[in-house]
C-alpha cells in the first residue's frame, strides 16, 4: 500500500460512517478534524531532552523500583518475539524502554522522549490507550499515519494509587505475522499492567491491609483494590474500585468504613473493649478527628466522647461540625 491508497483507505471509511461504529475510525476522525493532520504525511517527531525526560521519569521512580522484577519478566518474554516494551507518562513520552526491537524500531522515534500523543502522532496504541482510557491495540493500518503502518501497537493504562492513570505500558512490534496475536498479546499486556498498579498501590499504602473486591472486578485494566486501616476504614481505593463504588478522592480522605464497601470486613473484634475502641477509632476517622461531629454519630454526649477518646489514646481535632 502507498501513502495515498492508505489515506484514500481512511477517508472512504470514514465517508461510509465508520466512525460511529468504530474506537479506531472515531480516533481517525479526531485526527482529521481536531488533530488538523494528513494520514499520508510525515507526522512531527517531538522529542523531549535528557533534563525534560529526567525530570518526567521521576514521577514512576516507585512502580518502576517496585515493578523491577515484574518489567524485566514482561520485556523478556515480549523480547523473544521481537518485541520493543517500553513505559510512558501521561502525555505519551516515552520514559523508558526494555529492547532494542527489530529493525525500524530500533529508530530515535521509539526511544526514550519520543512523545507518542495521538494529536502529534496519530492513532496509534500509547496516544489512543491515552485518550480513551482503556487498553487499546493499533495494527498495521489501522495506524492514522502511514509511516506506522508496518507496526503492531498495544497498550495498557497504568494506574496510580490514588486512582488516576500515571501513564502507559506499551509493546511495539515490526512482525506483521503477529497481528493474529494482538488480542492475546492485549491481555498479557493488561494483566501485567494490573500487577504493577497491585504493587504500586501496596507500596502507597504499605501500613494498611490491602483487600481485593472480587464483585467490583475490574476495569479499564484496573485491579479493584482497597486500602483498609486497623479501625477498618477505607483510606485508599484503585480506580476500578472508585468507579464501581462511586468513590470521591474527598470520600476517602476524610475515611470510608469498610463495611459499606467489603461486608466480609465487619467481623466482631476480640473482646467488647476492642469493639469499642474500633467503633470510637472509626466515628473519629470518619469524623476527620473532630469530636462533636463524632459524637453527634455515635448518639453520645460530648463529655463521654472525651472519656472514651482519653480511654482508648485516640487522636482529637477540636472544631464545630459545621
Amino acid at each position: 500500500m502507498t501513502p495515498s491508497a492508505h489515506a484514500r483507505k481512511i477517508h472512504a471509511k470514514l465517508e461510509a460512517g465508520a466512525a460511529a461504529r468504530s474506537e479506531v475510525a472515531a480516533s481517525w476522525y479526531r485526527c482529521l478534524t481536531a488533530h488538523k493532520l494528513q494520514p499520508d504525511r510525515e507526522p512531527e517527531h517531538i522529542i523531549l531532552t535528557q533534563s525534560e525526560l529526567a525530570r518526567r521519569v521521576e514521577s514512576v521512580d516507585e512502580v518502576l523500583h517496585v515493578g523491577r522484577a515484574e518489567l524485566t519478566a514482561l520485556a523478556r518474554r515480549m523480547m523473544t518475539l521481537g518485541g520493543l516494551l517500553s513505559l510512558t507518562d501521561t502525555e505519551g513520552v516515552t520514559l523508558t524502554k526494555w529492547g532494542t526491537g527489530d529493525g525500524p524500531l530500533s529508530a530515535r522515534e521509539f526511544g526514550p522522549g519520543m512523545s507518542w500523543n495521538e494529536a502529534s502522532q496519530g492513532t496509534n496504541g500509547v496516544g489512543t490507550c491515552l485518550r480513551d482510557g482503556r487498553p487499546v491495540g493499533i495494527t498495521l493500518d489501522n495506524h492514522f499515519f502511514f509511516r506506522h503502518a508496518a507496526f503492531i501497537c498495544i497498550a495498557a493504562p497504568l494506574f496510580a494509587p490514588q486512582g488516576g492513570i500515571a501513564g502507559t505500558l506499551n509493546v511495539s512490534f515490526a512482525n506483521m505475522s503477529l497481528q493474529p496475536m494482538a488480542s492475546l498479546l492485549l491481555a498479557v499486556l493488561v494483566s501485567a499492567a494490573q500487577r504493577l498498579e497491585s504493587l504500586w498501590f501496596t507500596a502507597a499504602f504499605r501500613d494498611s491491609m490491602i483487600v481485593i473486591d472480587s464483585l467490583a472486578g475490574s476495569l479499564d485494566g484496573s485491579a479493584a483494590l482497597a486500602a483498609v486501616t486497623s479501625d477498618l476504614t477505607v483510606v485508599g481505593a484503585t480506580h476500578a474500585l472508585r468507579a464501581h463504588h462511586g468513590l470521591s478522592q474527598t470520600d476517602l480522605d476524610h475515611g470510608v468504613s469498610a463495611a459499606r464497601l467489603l461486608p466480609a470486613l465487619a467481623w466482631p473484634a476480640s473482646s467488647l473493649a476492642d469493639a469499642e475502641r474500633q467503633a470510637y477509632a472509626r466515628a473519629m476517622r470518619l469524623a476527620n478527628n473532630k469530636v462533636e461531629v463524632a459524637a453527634a454519630e455515635l448518639s453520645v454526649s460530648r463529655a463521654t466522647m472525651y472519656r472514651k477518646i482519653k480511654a482508648h489514646n485516640l487522636a482529637t481535632k477540636r472544631g464545630s461540625s459545621t
